[in-house]
């Protein structure tokens, strides 16, 4: 069942079945969003469902944990996770010797 929700940042579709994530990496690729992922989640969510995003993250993908409920929904909370990204990719780019596309000014 994909259900269309409209926001006020715009439309989008959430897809509820039964083994969604699995499908996940392909419904990625097919919208031209085929490089690296971070997957952001809770300790519970992580703890029941952590396996199963890895597969969606890709191979040595590791989660950004937030606290769960409102005390992760911040401005400081956000700043850290977008700090964990840039250190990802800092560390990718020396280790590969170059720049990613993506990194590329």
């Amino acid at each position: 069942m994909t259900i269309h929700v409209t926001s006020a940042r715009g439309p989008y579709q959430v897809l509820i079945e039964p083994g969604a994530l699995t499908k996940l990496p392909s419904l990625l690729r097919a919208r031209g969003l085929d490089g690296r992922r971070l997957v952001v989640s809770t300790p519970p969510v992580w703890r029941r469902h952590g396996r199963r995003l890895l597969n969606v993250a890709g191979r040595g993908a590791r989660p950004a944990l937030i606290p769960d409920g409102e005390r992760g929904k911040t401005l400081r909370m956000t700043s850290l996770v977008v700090y964990g990204i840039a250190a990802r990719i800092i560390v990718q780019v020396e280790e590969e010797g170059e720049l990613d596309a993506h990194t590329r000014a």
